[in-house]
């Protein structure tokens, strides 16, 4: 992986707080990561920037949508993707060109999807979770509004 918990780096210490309350989150309702992953997905406009922050798994996102991973790295216990907007005024993580989608990821950590791709058979569906979706709003760096939506 990119990197590890004791490296990785926010810039943004609101933006952190609420990364690590979502890590706090699911460690408090006995969450024991397998092959999931935190989501986090930025999009910036004019106005402000947003970030989803969600539980997912699955080789979905890997396969469907590599252009848009920004980095996939390992903090506080748990996997974290990185997709969307980056880097931005909040966090200015640039895309991880060392990373190799198909070796670093789905090879090691979905070996069944890995096979299903080889054979040109991957017909993915995302993973979903009824745990809490994270929604913060971001308007010049300061966080305004943070939405949490239990399911």
């Amino acid at each position: 992986m990119s990197c590890n918990e004791k490296t990785k780096k926010w810039s943004n210490k609101d933006f952190e707080a609420c990364i690590n309350s979502y890590c706090s989150y699911l460690d408090s309702v006995g969450f024991t990561p397998d092959f999931d992953y935190i989501i986090v997905e930025a999009k910036k406009n004019d106005i402000n920037t947003v970030f989803t922050i969600h539980l997912s798994g699955g080789a979905y996102h890997f396969l469907n949508e590599p252009e848009g991973i920004i980095d996939y790295f390992e903090y506080r216990g748990h996997y974290i993707l990185l997709i969307g907007d980056f880097p931005n005024e909040i966090q200015k993580t640039t895309k991880n060109k060392q990373i190799n989608i198909i070796n670093d990821v789905i090879k090691k950590e979905y070996p069944e999807d890995y096979e299903k791709y080889l054979n040109n058979d991957y017909p993915f569906l995302p993973l979903i979770y009824d745990y809490m979706t994270m929604t913060l709003i971001f308007e010049d760096s300061r966080l305004v509004k943070c939405r949490r939506q239990y399911y």
